[in-house]
Formats: C-alpha cells, structure tokens, sequence
C-alpha cells in the first residue's frame, strides 16, 4: 500500500469516526438522565438540551470537526507551493547559466593557443 492509499483509508476512517460521534451528539440530545436532585430520571427535552449545550456540547463540536484535515491540506500545498518555488528558482539559475554561456565572449586566438 503506497502512502497516499494508506492516508486516503486513514481519511476514511477519520470520518467514520467523525460520523458516528456525531450521531451520538444528535442522540444525547434525546436521551434521558438521572436528576439527582429529583432523585429521578428526567426526560424533558428542553432540560436535557439544556443540560447537554451547557456541559458536553461545544466540546463534542470541537471533537469532530476534522483539523487535521485542514491542517494537512494546508501543509501539503505549503509543500507543494514551496518545491515549486525551487523548482522555479532552479529553472531561472539554468537558463542565466545557459544564456551566460551563450552570450559570453569567446576568444579564439589563430595562433593555436
């Protein structure tokens, strides 16, 4: 498997994982919990919401949305932006050096020296 098969199952599997903690983010909207000052399960839905947006929420929003991603895209076009830069900068110096060799005077001498 070459690098780029191995990062695209990886890929795929990141956002499986992202898939199904979502789903679990959409159920805890709906599932019930015990209230211990109602010694008591509550299941209101305005309660629970509540309870979930102001304790686990915006940490399993964080969770799942896919920085790496982000981050390795972003580092892969840095690269790619770079080496082309070289490869530009490369390009330039050998046509200086080819045109300089061209353009520059030659002395020939008729006496064989």
């Amino acid at each position: 498997m070459t690098g780029d098969d191995r990062n695209g199952v990886l890929r795929t599997i990141n956002y499986v994982i992202d898939a199904v903690f979502a789903c679990d983010m959409i159920l805890q909207f709906f599932v019930g919990f015990w209230d211990p000052s109602l010694k008591a399960m509550c299941y209101d839905p305005v309660i629970i919401a509540r309870r979930y947006a102001s304790s686990w929420l915006a940490m399993d929003v964080v969770s799942i949305f896919p920085f790496d991603v982000r981050l390795i895209d972003r580092l892969i076009d840095r690269a790619r932006a770079t080496r082309g830069e070289q490869e530009g900068r490369e390009w330039v110096e050998r046509t200086r050096a080819t045109n300089s060799e061209s353009t520059s005077p030659r002395t020939h001498t008729t006496d064989g020296r």
